[in-house]
C-alpha cells in the first residue's frame, strides 16, 4: 500500500524538532500537535507494514534519525538539546523500526540478529560475555 505521508529525512527531522520543543507541554493546541506528530510516525509505519519497498525506505530514514538523536544533532525548536527527550524519540523510532524490520527481515544495523534463531544464538553469546 503506497502512502500519502511524507517520509523524507528532512521533513521527519523537522517534525521531531517541533515535537521535542513541545514534548510534555500538555496545553492545547501544543498537546494536539504533539500527539498528531507521534500518530503521523505510527501511521507511516502502518502504511509501510504492507509494502516491503516502502518499509526499507522508512527503516533507513528512521535509522538515520535515531543516529542523529543519539549524537545530539536534533534539537528542539529553541535550538536546545535535551537528552531525556531525545532518548524518548530514539526509543519510539526504534520500536516502530523494529516492527518493520521483523516483518520483512530488514537489517538496518549489521550487528542486529535477523531471525529468531539468529537472535537466540546471539543472545546466548551476549549472556556469556556479560556473565548473566
Amino acid at each position: 500500500m503506497p502512502t500519502d505521508l511524507r517520509y523524507d529525512l528532512e521533513f521527519l527531522r523537522k517534525l521531531l524538532t517541533i515535537a521535542m520543543g513541545i514534548h510534555g507541554v500538555g496545553d492545547p493546541p501544543e498537546y494536539k500537535w504533539w500527539t498528531d506528530i507521534q500518530d503521523y510516525l505510527v501511521y507511516l509505519t502502518v502504511d509501510a507494514y504492507s509494502d516491503k519497498e516502502l518499509a526499507n525506505k522508512v527503516v533507513q530514514v528512521f535509522d538515520q534519525l535515531q543516529h542523529q538523536l543519539i549524537r545530539g544533532e536534533i534539537k528542539n525548536i529553541e535550538g536546545e538539546f535535551c537528552r531525556d527527550v531525545s532518548k524518548h524519540y530514539d526509543a519510539f523510532l526504534c520500536a516502530l523500526e523494529q516492527v518493520l524490520c521483523l516483518r520483512y527481515e530488514i537489517e538496518p544495523i549489521p550487528i542486529r540478529p535477523r531471525s529468531r534463531r539468529e537472535f537466540v544464538v546471539s543472545w546466548s553469546e551476549t549472556m556469556k560475555n556479560l556473565r548473566l
